[in-house]
């Protein structure tokens, strides 16, 4: 993360009345975060330079969204109990929790104070609600088929791209056609990763996984969907229980054997390229210099278009 940003947010929480051992807390929290490669306010400044705008507040718009980031993402570990490296996850969960809310009131308290209408700071919540929704549908391992799984997607990891590109736009006062395109391409971003964060989690059987867990992801749903005719019913039977987890690891020949004859990760592949395909056709539609285009495409789906 860009230091600037990191020293941003920590005056966001320094203008909030926490104090002392809190404080310090959540300024730990931020200076994890601030060691990861990337950036997602990038997004919003660079949605910011291509609509043309000229915010003196950018950077402060930008620090309150890797805020809110911050909090999602502890949420996201507290609820699948993984990253055990994570400061918020070696702390008591009843503080890394109280951190969750003051981080989302730090969000708009740090909008409000960059002068972003309410309208926008209602809309951001709205987003964000979306976002939630999803990740409660994950929670529940909802998604009983492929189409349910991609909306759940949309609406979870889809809505931070939102979030990002809705604070670029709205600190360069930009609205109408451009807006939605480039909340279209959001939505295109969030399944682009996520179908790749499935593909990778589908092999890792040494680790804490989507099949440890029993998530239902784009590629197990593929193979749930064959198990039961290809003689491959384990797979069925661990999802319902009958097998425990040591007995599915005794079959892991069978378990990569099935991934491999499935087909899984060819479909999810294709899903995938079409996402791409679908974000590659609404960026051609954003009017913009050429250059600021290309640099929001690398941000946003850059590394998986097929040259």
């Amino acid at each position: 993360m860009n230091q600037d940003t990191a020293l941003e947010m920590e005056r966001i929480i320094r203008s909030q009345p926490y104090a002392g051992e809190f404080q310090e807390l959540l300024l730990s929290f931020v200076a994890e975060k601030a060691k990861e490669r990337g950036s997602w306010s990038d997004i919003v400044r660079c949605v910011h330079s291509l609509l043309e705008g000229s915010c003196p507040q950018i950077e402060g718009i930008a620090a309150a969204a890797e805020l809110a980031v911050l909090a999602s993402d502890i949420m996201d570990d507290l609820q699948d109990q993984d990253q055990s490296d994570k400061l918020w996850m070696q702390c008591p969960a009843a503080h890394a929790l109280n951190g969750v809310v003051a981080l989302m009131m730090c969000f708009t308290g740090g909008l409000g104070a960059c002068g972003l209408p309410s309208a926008d700071i209602a809309e951001a919540g709205r987003i964000i609600s979306r976002s939630l929704q999803g990740q409660f549908l994950d929670i529940r391992n909802a998604a009983e088929t492929p189409d349910e799984y991609l909306q759940l997607v949309q609406e979870k990891s889809g809505s931070v791209f939102q979030l990002m590109v809705h604070l670029g736009c709205a600190a360069a006062g930009a609205g109408g056609r451009q807006r939605e395109l480039l909340l279209d391409l959001a939505d295109c971003a969030g399944l682009i990763h996520q179908i790749q964060n499935d593909l990778r989690d589908i092999t890792r059987l040494g680790q804490k996984n989507d099949v440890l867990l029993k998530r239902k992801t784009l590629p197990v749903l593929y193979l749930l969907s064959l198990s039961d005719e290809w003689d491959f019913r384990f797979f069925q039977q661990y999802y319902r229980g009958e097998l425990d987890w040591e007995e599915f690891l005794q079959r892991t020949g069978d378990y990569e054997a099935f991934i491999e004859a499935s087909g899984c990760q060819e479909y999810s592949l294709v899903v995938q390229g079409l996402c791409v395909d679908r974000a590659v056709e609404l960026m051609e539609q954003v009017v913009a210099p050429p250059s600021k285009k290309e640099q929001l495409k690398e941000f946003m789906y850059g590394a998986f278009v097929r040259e």
